[in-house]
């Protein structure tokens, strides 16, 4: 009830709030600067640029920039508004009638807008209207709190509202939003800048020539976008392979690149890198294709050649992928996936500090959901007994952090069961899927 109520809060007060900040404003009092600088956010947020598959970003803040600097935090208003409005007509699931998530992403663009525009005005000096005769010395700097200030308190509300639905740690969500959007901050003030300076010395026919170089760049994103789906297409294709080989395991490799990315995330980890543990997650079994088909689907435990043989998969797949270079990224975790925190895993015997972090966390997901699936030589355990395994083998096996990060996204409510006496990872926590 607490977090519902909580949920509620958020999604009525930041619309309220916008509200209370347009009203006050009245950017459309502002005449056609603030109709120019609607229509421009709303354009820029319309069509963003990929830098990933899962992840857009948009330069409405470039004309919301603009409207500060020429007009005031009125005017940058009116660009987050034009923004808020493009984000809920391009989206088909809000078109669908989730309206009181519009409201609230309208809400937090006018907040978020409305402070960094204040934000500039202290630290410039002058209350309202453009920039004037203040020395580029004074606003420039102002202009880069003023985005920067912009994005953490968008940042701030956007965790809030995920950490309290989905019942993540907010420090935790907050870190990995930060790590995945604040690489692009410095693009929106020089964008700002180049724009703004360019208007005041050309005027406005200029300033729509500067587009083009703009359309370039996305272009230009599109087709990183463009190779990395194209790669991504040739991992599923390297995965299925193992699944036709290996029936018993078709949809394990997906889901532990899920759940990884999702451990991922509760732990800070910012989204290039996440990227790179879905691929690695993905193909962590790839070197079984090697593997006879009588030592991977075997009943009963292995003997020790057997065991030899399938020890050999993590290596077998870092040297498969060793020859496609824009794959490299995922070739350490592939190899080390069987590792472990004490140094006693397979191939080499790495632990430690030496032990990535992307490592730890498709080794214990992999072992999970090795323990939570029937398996030829075993029916499939329980989430408790999972769980118990899982933190009895902490600190040696697995890494801890790790481990609660795990249970929490797949158990939250689950309460810290004993392990049995002496028990250790069974051989699925050991040798895999």
């Amino acid at each position: 009830m607490a977090i519902r109520a909580a949920r509620a809060a958020m999604l009525a007060g930041v619309p309220l709030l916008g509200a209370v900040v347009v009203f006050m404003l009245a950017p459309w009092q502002a005449g056609w600067l603030a109709l120019v600088v609607f229509v421009a956010a709303g354009l820029l947020e319309a069509f963003p640029a990929k830098f990933q598959s899962s992840v857009e970003v948009t330069l409405s803040s470039v004309a919301n920039l603009v409207g500060l600097l020429l007009g005031g935090p009125a005017v940058a208003v009116a660009g987050a508004l034009g923004a808020a409005v493009a984000a809920y007509v391009t989206s088909p699931r809000e078109m669908a009638g989730r309206g009181h998530k519009s409201l609230f992403n309208a809400g937090m663009f006018v907040l978020a807008t409305y402070v960094g525009a204040m934000a500039f005005v202290l630290l410039n000096g002058a209350l309202t209207g453009p920039v004037g005769t203040v020395s580029v010395g004074v606003w420039l700097p102002a202009l880069v709190v003023s985005d920067l200030v912009h994005m953490l308190v968008n940042l701030a509300l956007l965790s809030l509202v995920v950490a309290v639905t989905a019942g993540r740690p907010l420090v935790d969500t907050f870190r990995s939003m930060f790590g995945d959007l604040l690489w692009s901050q410095p693009f929106s003030v020089a964008f700002a800048v180049v724009a703004f300076v360019v208007y005041v010395e050309a005027g406005w026919v200029a300033l729509v020539l500067l587009t083009v170089p703009l359309l370039a760049a996305r272009q230009s994103m599109l087709g990183v976008l463009a190779q990395r789906e194209a790669l991504d297409r040739v991992v599923r294709s390297l995965v299925r392979l193992v699944e036709v080989k290996d029936g018993y395991t078709r949809g394990h490799a997906e889901r532990v690149a899920d759940l990884s990315d999702k451990v991922a995330e509760r732990l800070g980890i910012d989204a290039e890198e996440r990227y790179w543990i879905r691929i690695g997650a993905v193909l962590h079994d790839v070197g079984k294709i090697a593997v006879p088909l009588g030592v991977l689907c075997k009943a009963g435990p292995l003997d020790d050649h057997e065991l030899t043989q399938m020890r050999r998969h993590p290596d077998l797949g870092a040297d498969l992928l060793e020859d496609v270079e824009d794959l490299a990224p995922a070739v350490p975790l592939v190899r080390m996936h069987h590792e472990r925190i004490d140094g006693r895993g397979y191939p080499r015997g790495i632990g430690g500090d030496d032990l990535p972090l992307a490592t730890r966390i498709v080794s214990t997901v992999d072992a999970w959901d090795a323990m939570t699936t029937t398996r030829p030589y075993r029916n499939a355990l329980s989430d408790d007994i999972a769980i118990a395994e899982l933190r009895a083998n902490a600190g040696t096996q697995f890494d801890a952090r790790v481990v609660e990060a795990l249970i929490a996204e797949v158990a939250p409510d689950a309460v810290r069961v004993p392990a049995r006496a002496g028990a250790r990872a069974p051989r699925t926590a050991e040798a895999g899927a």
